[in-house]
C-alpha cells in the first residue's frame, strides 16, 4: 500500500517499508519502523496518524500486554 504526505511517500510491501523523499529512497526495512519515520517526517500530522491508527493501536496493545505480564512476574 502506498501513502503520501507532501513530498514523502511510504510504500509497504510484504512487511518491508520503503520511505522516499522527492523520489529519493531514505529508508528500506521494517515496515513498522518506516511508518514511525513517516509519521515523524509529517510532524505528527493528524491525517497521517489516522491512516496508521490501527497499526499503532495494535502495537501499543502488544506492548502493554507484555508490560502487564512482566509486572505479574515480579
Amino acid at each position: 500500500m502506498i501513502y503520501q504526505h507532501k513530498n514523502y511517500t511510504l510504500d509497504n510491501i510484504d512487511g518491508t517499508g520503503y520511505l522516499y523523499s522527492e523520489h529519493q529512497l531514505l529508508f528500506r526495512g521494517d515496515a513498522y519502523k518506516a511508518i514511525l519515520m513517516f509519521i515523524k517526517f509529517s510532524n505528527n500530522d493528524k491525517n497521517v496518524l489516522n491512516a496508521f491508527k490501527k497499526q499503532l493501536d495494535q502495537r501499543e496493545e502488544c506492548r502493554l500486554k507484555k508490560f502487564r505480564n512482566d509486572e505479574e512476574q515480579l
